[in-house]
């Protein structure tokens, strides 16, 4: 819940001229619903891509104040994040709710950012790879399509940002996410999961 109209130009301005010309890397931007249109305008003749904060798993109806796979793209997004750690705790978002809401996504073809994370308290427990385990298996559904879900671990959640000003073991970076990150989400390393996870990985990931 960051950036006025005029901040959000200023930063897509300063990404595009970063960016420059000839430039491969994929770039995109995620930011609040009311200004993913202005910020669609802003970010036309640009690789940059459009992405949204949040979804809804309906398609329309009475759900006041949610967003519909179908609104965003016609907004314009091309992926959305799903399962950020602020969801998760601050509004309390279910597995089940984030299952929903993947599948809705992909069917209306945008692509999905889903986060996983654990909390502090997770983390000081040696709980985390248990936690991301168990909240990547919640999208771990017959049909899913993995080529339309990058991975990603949250490093600046609520309870993240306590986590930062603590100490951290190396054998706990290397498993919730790249060493070193300070970025809000990185894409995961190599799985750490159980083997029944990744199992179910490998039957349902596409190998090329």
């Amino acid at each position: 819940m960051n950036n006025t109209l005029a901040e959000a130009r200023a930063l897509v301005a300063a990404v595009r001229e970063g960016l420059g010309d000839g430039s491969t890397a994929e770039v995109g931007i995620a930011p609040s619903a009311v200004l993913l249109m202005p910020m669609c305008r802003a970010i036309a003749d640009s690789p940059i891509q459009l992405g949204a904060q949040n979804v809804y798993c309906e398609p329309s109806g009475a759900f006041t104040g949610e967003t519909s796979p179908a609104m965003l793209v016609d907004a314009g997004c091309r992926f959305v994040i799903v399962g950020h750690s602020e969801r998760r705790a601050i509004f309390g978002e279910s597995g089940d709710l984030l299952r929903r809401k993947v599948a809705a996504a992909i069917d209306a073809g945008l692509n999905v950012i889903y986060c996983l994370g654990e909390t502090l308290d997770q983390r000081e427990q040696g709980e985390t790879n248990d936690v991301l385990e168990r909240q990547l298996a919640e999208v771990l559904v017959d049909g899913t399509d993995w080529r339309k879900i990058t991975v990603a671990t949250n490093r600046y959640g609520p309870s993240a940002r306590a986590a930062m000003r603590r100490p951290t073991r190396p054998r706990q970076r290397t498993n919730s996410c790249a060493a070193g990150s300070t970025r809000n989400s990185v894409i995961l390393p190599p799985p750490r999961f159980g083997s029944n996870t990744e199992a179910a990985l490998n039957q349902r990931m596409p190998t090329s």
